[in-house]
């Protein structure tokens, strides 16, 4: 996994809202209730899923269920 700890990330459009929704990953996604709750407050779609990023068929198996619907599938998914 790479380590994105310290990094930046770009959006682009943030003059009219971060113009994107947010998949938020933990092993168990009621880890991340606090950044969840944080992130619709400021007005962005998100939700959480959990899964051990390790294991593809959890990771699958967490993304199907919302993932598909989205757009997103796991093989879109890069750490490069």
């Amino acid at each position: 996994m790479v380590d994105v700890n310290g990094k930046w990330a770009l959006i682009t459009g943030a003059a009219r809202g971060i113009g994107c929704n947010l998949i938020l990953h933990a092993r168990k996604a009621e880890n991340c209730a606090k950044v969840l709750e944080e992130v619709k407050a400021l007005g962005a779609e998100a939700y959480a899923v959990g899964a051990e990023f390790s294991n593809l068929v959890q990771v699958e198996k967490a993304c199907r269920n919302r993932c598909a619907r989205e757009e997103i599938s796991p093989q879109a998914i890069s750490t490069g």
